[in-house]
């Protein structure tokens, strides 16, 4: 159970406080409701009289509007929010197929490819130290409550991720197709950065195979979030089959 006061809760907006005091904020009723779902365990729940009698199986503590003010990131707040240990990310199931997220940047996208891998329920997610934190509000929000649902561990740099896997896929522009029959052969899967793509040093290791999404050659790329989600459809296709 958390023990942090409302001071505390406020640092929590900021990552290098998230990762000292081991918690994380969600705020609004459909996040505390997919978290309620989750297995999620030793939360604490923070509401205004407007939600003085909801019920939780997590404690409750209720705040006046004005406490609650200093608790929120956001302006038009709901009046209900949760605190939860980080601990919990690693808590849900893990699965064989990786999808390693290498130095995103943009939230959505982030967010986006998290409620990806928790829909299709086959894939765990491993972030580099230079991707955006996915406690991030933004993340939270866009991944509309998957991240409850999704094994996530962050912080794993490429030598590290090197040695846990013998050969590991990229999505590239300059790959072959994830329609050939060796894309679903691998265990670990890698999604670049938004602009830069997959960093070229990779592509003189033969640890590495790349591989594109075919499409009309007029459009330039496709969004990391988007191309990513096409990658785990494939994938999820090839394992239910």
């Amino acid at each position: 159970m958390s023990n942090l006061n409302l001071s505390e809760i406020q640092k929590l907006h900021q990552k290098k406080y998230r990762k000292l005091l081991g918690h994380f904020l969600v705020e609004g009723l459909h996040l505390v409701e997919e978290l309620e779902k989750s297995s999620f365990n030793d939360c604490n729940l923070y509401v205004t009289e407007k939600f003085a009698r909801i019920e939780s199986r997590f404690p409750k503590t209720i705040l006046s509007e004005q406490q609650f003010k200093r608790l929120s990131e956001v302006k038009s707040h709901q009046g209900i929010a949760a605190i939860v240990p980080i601990a919990n990310l690693n808590r849900t199931k893990a699965h064989k197929k990786i999808i390693y997220i290498n130095d995103l940047q943009d939230p959505g996208n982030l967010g986006t490819l998290i409620r990806t891998a928790a829909w299709f329920n086959q894939f765990s997610i491993i972030l580099s130290p230079d991707t955006v934190d996915p406690l991030n509000a933004k993340v939270i929000r866009s991944s509309m409550g998957a991240l409850f649902f999704v094994n996530v561990e962050t912080d794993i740099n490429i030598d590290t991720l090197m040695k846990r896997y013998e050969r590991i896929a990229c999505l590239d522009m300059g790959g072959k197709s994830i329609q050939s029959g060796s894309f679903a052969d691998f265990d670990c899967y890698m999604i670049g950065n938004e602009a830069k793509g997959i960093d070229s040093i990779l592509k003189k290791s033969k640890q590495f195979t790349f591989f594109s999404i075919t499409g009309d050659p007029q459009t330039e790329s496709l969004n990391a979030a988007v191309a990513g989600s096409i990658a785990m459809f494939e994938l999820n296709r090839r394992i239910v089959q």
